[in-house]
């Protein structure tokens, strides 16, 4: 199908309420199955006990939804989308209408989504697709390559991503972070890679001195956390969470993913929350902000046998669990993008 023009705003859904009660019926004192009944009682009331005491036997830190990841077999660099189901664990190929797609991002209203693919000739583009109708659409039509990670601003109305001049990028100054509207016209953020929204006109992206915040309406950028030792690496991410209350660092070079609270959005404050120890590339939050996926190896062995996967963490916990073997596929054509 031809790509047509970007359609305006699909209105949200409202989102469904659930309701629901918990009745005990009396206990007659007289009643013949009244020792049973104080049994069963006990049983009940060790069980919610040990349930909310020793949470680890029973309570699983992976989550539900569908994580979205960009994959290429061994020995190959075609990379296509795929979706993984957190709960029936099925790993499926998604249809984009292109010969390759690496990674995607769903439009907060639930109706678009954006994800950079490419045919057999030519640069990658960002394109758009209707989910309601899966109506194909171009949205930039340039000579960037190395398009990536598509992030919609909280209003639908524009896409973050990176890319790059160079073919083969190695660094953060290779790269920089640009910002397309619905009518496809692109404009640079900085230098840098992996932009992501907080509000509408502000959000975050990498350079090779820190994180910076930018600001679209006023056209700068300002370093808000300063590198500690050492430059910030182009295998390093960043990730806001849904709610725009926490910030994900990864850095696999330290075997560390730095967390940040975002305690405020006027002005931004960023206050740290702690670290999960893991050499992980991609990271994203779960759709509740309470967990963060991420695509880990042993680094020790990166060269050889890295053994990627996907594990979950618990935000609260620091629980970690794997979910997902990735041995079979190329470490490094690798992404994950997106969990709904």
């Amino acid at each position: 199908m031809p790509p047509q023009n970007l359609p305006g705003e699909t209105p949200t859904q409202p989102a469904p309420t659930f309701q629901g009660s918990n009745v005990v019926p009396p206990v007659s004192a007289g009643h013949p199955f009244l020792p049973l009944l104080i049994v069963l009682i006990v049983l009940i009331v060790g069980g919610a006990f040990f349930f909310f005491r020793f949470p680890l036997f029973v309570d699983q830190p992976q989550g539900q939804g569908s994580l979205y990841l960009g994959l290429a077999p061994i020995n190959s660099s075609k990379v296509q989308l795929y979706t993984y189901d957190l709960g029936s664990k099925e790993l499926v190929p998604v249809q984009t209408g292109t010969d390759s797609a690496n990674s995607v991002g769903f439009s907060n209203d639930g109706a678009l989504r954006a994800f950079v693919g490419w045919q057999d000739v030519g640069n990658s583009q960002v394109y758009v697709s209707s989910l309601a109708t899966n109506t194909l659409y171009l949205l930039t039509k340039d000579s960037l390559s190395y398009k990536r990670l598509p992030r919609w601003s909280p209003d639908d109305q524009r896409i973050a991503f990176t890319a790059t001049t160079i073919a083969s990028p190695a660094t953060l100054a290779d790269c920089s972070g640009y910002v397309v509207d619905r009518e496809g016209i692109t404009h640079r953020i900085s230098s840098g890679a992996y932009p992501d929204w907080l509000t509408d006109n502000e959000g975050v992206i990498l350079r090779t001195d820190g994180l910076y915040l930018f600001n679209l309406a006023e056209k700068h950028v300002v370093r808000v956390i300063p590198t500690i030792s050492g430059d910030a690496r182009f295998n390093m991410r960043i990730a806001v969470s849904p709610d725009k209350k926490r910030l994900a660092w990864s850095m696999p070079d330290n075997g560390s993913i730095q967390l940040y609270d975002i305690t405020s959005l006027t002005p931004v404050t960023l206050e740290n929350a702690g670290v999960l120890e893991s050499h992980s590339f991609w990271v994203e939050f779960s759709p509740d902000s309470s967990k963060l996926a991420a695509q880990e190896v042993d680094w020790n062995a990166l060269n050889t046998n890295p053994r990627p996967r996907i594990v979950i963490f618990d935000l609260e916990s620091k629980q970690k669990e794997t979910v997902l073997d990735l041995s079979s596929y190329n470490q490094q054509y690798m992404f994950l993008s997106e969990w709904k």
